[in-house]
């Protein structure tokens, strides 16, 4: 089932997390704007990252966001 946009709240912390071929990446990230299609996030902690070029953790350091498909976004445990 395609995730509800609707289910994603600006300010709440959500797991970002995807495998590709380099191997599984997930991290901590805070929804700064929502959009139709996806969320904007920026990244709070990156627990694994395997996208090839370290970007998350580039934006991890200078606080820069990017889009996000809800479908890989999951709620963050307390």
């Amino acid at each position: 089932m395609k995730p509800c946009q609707n289910q994603f709240k600006v300010g709440g912390r959500y797991i970002y997390a995807f495998d590709n071929k380099e191997g599984h990446t997930e991290a901590l990230v805070e929804i700064v704007r929502k959009t139709n299609s996806c969320a904007i996030i920026k990244f709070i902690e990156i627990y694994e990252e395997h996208t090839g070029n370290d970007f998350f953790a580039y934006l991890l350091k200078i606080g820069g966001t990017m889009g996000a498909s809800y479908g890989l976004l999951t709620e963050a445990k307390k």
